[in-house]
């Protein structure tokens, strides 16, 4: 919970120093305005896609694109509470916890509900999900 707690609290800062280099704004790519388009499907009710791979060789851009979205969501009213971001590779690193973990966590600490209960649509960003064997 620390973890999550921790990772909500400094989006903030880790957008603005990954999203910019020497003070100028990383450009979007192609992938990133297909997923967007998937988003504002999704929260227009206009969609059922529930779940998007973005694979990719290693330091192609998939992470500056999941923080990108994440910005994306925040700039469109979505609250921080919905939307969680997290790198497989930091909790294997430091806590040896895997992804259904860290989700559960989520779904019954910050929305006070189940998996199975929950009745409103959330955002999980999560990175290095090859770290998690499962």
């Amino acid at each position: 919970m620390q973890y999550i707690l921790a990772k909500q609290r400094l989006m903030p800062k880790i957008i603005s120093s990954k999203l910019s280099s020497n003070n100028k704004k990383l450009n979007h790519r192609t992938d990133y305005f297909r997923i967007k388009e998937y988003i504002d499907n999704f929260l227009n009710g206009n969609n059922q896609n529930r779940f998007i791979v973005m694979p990719g060789l290693r330091g192609v851009g998939k992470t500056t694109i999941l923080l990108q979205l994440y910005e994306y969501l925040i700039k469109n009213d979505v609250p921080n509470s919905d939307i969680l971001y997290f790198d497989v590779s930091e909790l294997k690193s430091f806590y040896d916890v895997n992804i259904l973990d860290v989700i559960t966590n989520f779904i019954e600490n910050i929305h006070q509900t189940t998996m199975v209960e929950l009745n409103k649509a959330i955002f999980l960003l999560i990175d290095e999900v090859h770290f998690d064997k499962n």
